[in-house]
């Protein structure tokens, strides 16, 4: 078994990390959360995401650099573990802070593309000028479209069930109009972008913006 000691800096942030997670509602096992914490651990300590650089500071007893990329590997891309499910056990606490008790709670989907093949969605809570992810999946760049983002509705549904009153804002999204269908039955609030072009239903017929600014015009 691997055990713990790679200074006492790591040690203890490990420790406090782990104690955490014991009493959250994330769905992990003992190893997962375990792994968890001494990965996080490593993380904020060298304040890098890099693997050769966190890597390095894992509380691990192993005989090799290449055991703990190994490890790192191994955590990252078991199936058992969901982030989606585990923030189940952080988002209620975050968006109390965030918003001190008032409300609207305020949600942001935001839209990334990374590198050339891939897409990130991230829905994230507004706190003043800041975005604070809370929610994330990303997917090859041939399935960026509406059932990604609405599997993070669904799920930030499930972790918000206590909140009242939800108002979503996005940028640069696809498919506002199947956004915008969720968002109403829903019952949640939107500030949604709009193309020119974008289809609209209003009092049973289709429209755009450009009809709607033509008919302004006239």
């Amino acid at each position: 078994m691997w055990r713990r000691n790679r200074g006492e800096r790591v040690n203890y942030l490990a420790s406090v990390i782990e104690y955490d997670l014991r009493k959250r509602d994330t769905g992990l096992a003992k190893p997962q959360y375990r792994g968890l914490a001494d990965l996080t651990a490593g993380i904020l300590l060298c304040r890098s995401a890099n693997t050769a650089d966190f890597a390095s500071l894992l509380p691990r007893d192993v005989k090799s650099s290449k055991e703990r990329y190994h490890y790192v590997h191994r955590w990252l891309s078991n199936t058992k573990i969901a982030p989606m499910r585990i923030m189940r056990g952080f988002v209620p606490e975050m968006v109390e802070v965030v918003s001190f008790g008032a409300q609207p709670t305020k949600l942001v989907m935001l839209e990334e593309k990374i590198g050339s093949k891939f897409y990130c969605y991230i829905l994230g809570l507004q706190a003043l000028d800041r975005v604070l992810p809370i929610l994330w999946k990303v997917v090859p760049e041939e399935e960026a479209e509406w059932a990604a983002q609405h599997a993070l509705l669904i799920a930030a549904r499930e972790v918000l069930r206590c909140k009242t009153e939800i108002i979503l804002t996005g940028h640069h999204i696809k498919d506002s109009e199947k956004l915008i269908e969720w968002c109403d039955t829903q019952g949640w609030g939107y500030r949604v972008p709009l193309t020119a072009k974008e289809p609209l239903l209003h009092l049973g017929k289709t429209i755009t913006i450009d009809q709607i600014t033509n008919d302004f015009k006239t």
